[in-house]
């Protein structure tokens, strides 16, 4: 995507490179005392022609640019998504494990007595087993969530910079093309 942006930049460049040159050579053939005014009066329909086209590449550049803000804005939003999904199960770990460590500071004859039965504790122990290999898949997806949340920090950072660099790239053809369109509303007097 991003060079097919450049090579649109480039085209825009080589239009304007012979955009610039025929409008050298209108000015001078203006400024020539026999100008023959058919030839320049052809030369003028050809500059406005490439005009046209310098202008349909900058609008396509335009339209790429506005594409790069979009995505940089729906990367971030992803981003932030992304970073509260991976607060939310810090926390929901954070408190699997505060339990944990509650239920394990809990005398065994204390959980015995508070329990109706023995039953009623296994029942426990086995809940708490299940709790840990639920912890252990929540920890699992706490590190892809944390892999996930950088490499879209990356991907945001890239987007931004290429974005940056066409809307760049595009403003200086923009005002090259501004200088042009001057130069060719002169050389039409």
């Amino acid at each position: 995507k991003i060079a097919s942006q450049k090579a649109e930049v480039a085209r825009l460049r080589a239009l304007q490179v012979g955009l610039a040159s025929d409008i050298a050579a209108t000015t001078a053939a203006l400024g020539g005392i026999n100008a023959d005014l058919a030839a320049t009066k052809k030369q003028i329909t050809g500059m406005t022609t490439k005009i046209g086209q310098v202008q349909a590449v900058y609008a396509d550049l335009v339209q790429q640019v506005n594409l790069l803000d979009r995505e940089v804005v729906s990367l971030g939003q992803e981003q932030a998504d992304q970073a509260q999904l991976l607060a939310d199960r810090k926390a929901l770990l954070a408190a699997h494990i505060r339990e944990a460590y509650r239920t394990d500071r809990t005398p065994l004859i204390q959980q015995l007595l508070a329990a109706g039965s023995v039953a009623d504790v296994l029942q426990d122990v086995g809940s708490y087993l299940d709790l840990g290999s639920a912890d252990q898949a929540i920890s699992t997806q706490i590190v892809a969530d944390q892999q996930t949340l950088d490499a879209l920090g990356t991907l945001l950072a890239q987007t931004r910079s290429a974005k940056d660099d066409l809307r760049l790239q595009a403003l200086a053809q923009k005002i090259a093309l501004d200088g042009q369109l001057a130069e060719h509303r002169a050389a039409k007097l």
